[in-house]
């Protein structure tokens, strides 16, 4: 059963997924620190004095310079200017390449130049997770985790930094962590399905054990019905918006983006997670929906055009993946889509076909008002 693969009951799992977020935070925040270092040991200097002081910076700011006078794809240089933001311009390394070519040195070359900081997608990425981290940690009401002191006397102390990251975020991805499964399956998915898989999770104890760690559910979207009891058993609940579980799964995506991150594979032996993950859960998608039974669902999901460029949480999600979105309108036991598809769905049916995508995460609900309901689903599973 998959809940016995889910301790999402067991509070010394819990201390076990926290601390295993603030090995990402102390990740994150080496990298930053070291980052901090290189800035502050080139100080205003120029390229030449550095050189002549420490021929590390020789790597790090022209490793893999070729002969064509362009570095190469798997660079050192490339790597810090590129991923880490530390460098030289791209003006000033085409004037010291001419310089190169008429025979002058490297150091004379560079005199005049210094290398600059700037921010990078990988950094703006890595500094939008600290804070989530640090706001977990907030709510958790636990301070943050000390680093250490850095040191730069390597030339690939940045490459290793970042390696080490790569790892940390990787046991964090719902393929090798259970709890981040869990919180992907919450996000927003039917309460019939959630009480069918984990039979105790609605539990007065176990909802008092994840409300310690921040994970709390709300209604997001509820059928028009008139018994209470089946409006409810109908509901769609998810992770209450700015809590601690909502922020983990941001924190969860974020961890794909940094395996989609445009370079990173030309310095890492890495694969696009979110792709794997998708290609592993096809297949019991594929077997667990009906598609004739629900062709009315089906239909009206697939004749909406592609949305947002084909991107779901900003991660890329690549062919035969593509991304659908639908708005409706409740209406008594119907949804009515707002534009395209014309005919009324069964709001049973709907999310009959929308619990196992939302549960494995390939979908998500959210309540635009009162009536109003916004999908996006993930498909492509279906042609698999």
């Amino acid at each position: 059963m998959i809940e016995d693969r889910m301790p999402y009951h067991d509070e010394k799992e819990w201390e076990e997924y926290v601390a295993k977020l603030s090995d990402l935070y102390l990740k994150i925040e080496e990298v930053f620190r070291l980052r901090d270092k290189l800035l502050e040991e080139a100080g205003d200097r120029t390229v030449d004095a550095l050189i002549r002081e420490n021929k590390i910076w020789e790597y790090v700011l022209f490793g893999g310079l070729n002969e064509k006078g362009y570095i190469e794809e798997n660079g050192l240089a490339r790597f810090y200017s590129e991923i880490l933001g530390f460098g030289i311009s791209e003006d000033d390394l085409k004037r010291i390449v001419s310089y190169l070519k008429e025979g002058i040195d490297i150091e004379s070359a560079s005199s005049n130049v210094t290398p600059k900081l700037r921010g990078t997608e990988f950094t703006k990425l890595i500094a939008s997770m600290k804070k989530k981290l640090m706001g977990i940690f907030d709510a958790l009401e636990r301070e943050p985790p000390k680093t250490s002191e850095v040191s730069f006397s390597s030339p690939v102390a940045g490459v290793k930094a970042v390696a080490e990251l790569l790892s940390v975020a990787k046991q964090l991805l719902p393929l090798h962590n259970p709890l981040s499964m869990f919180i992907i399956s919450i996000r927003s998915t039917p309460r019939f399905y959630l009480e069918g898989i984990y039979t105790r999770l609605f539990t007065d104890e176990v909802q008092e054990l994840l409300s310690k760690y921040g994970i709390s559910l709300r209604d997001i979207v509820s059928p028009d019905l008139p018994l209470e009891q089946e409006k409810k058993k109908r509901t769609v609940v998810g992770l209450e918006p700015r809590t601690v579980g909502h922020r983990i799964y941001e924190v969860i995506f974020d961890c794909y983006q940094l395996f989609q991150i445009r370079g990173m594979e030309n310095f890492f032996r890495i694969e696009d997670e979110f792709e794997k993950y998708l290609v592993v859960y096809s297949e019991r998608l594929k077997n667990t929906i009906p598609l004739d039974e629900l062709k009315d669902v089906y239909g009206a999901l697939t004749s909406i055009g592609y949305s947002y460029g084909n991107r779901f949480n900003s991660l890329v999600v690549q062919q035969p993946f593509r991304v659908y979105e639908i708005d409706t309108q409740i209406s008594g036991g119907y949804l009515r889509p707002k534009s395209g598809w014309q005919k009324e769905l069964s709001y049973t049916e709907f999310i009959a076909f929308i619990a196992p995508l939302s549960f494995c995460g390939f979908a998500t609900l959210d309540r635009a008002s009162e009536k109003e309901v916004k999908c996006r689903v993930i498909m492509g599973w279906d042609k698999k």
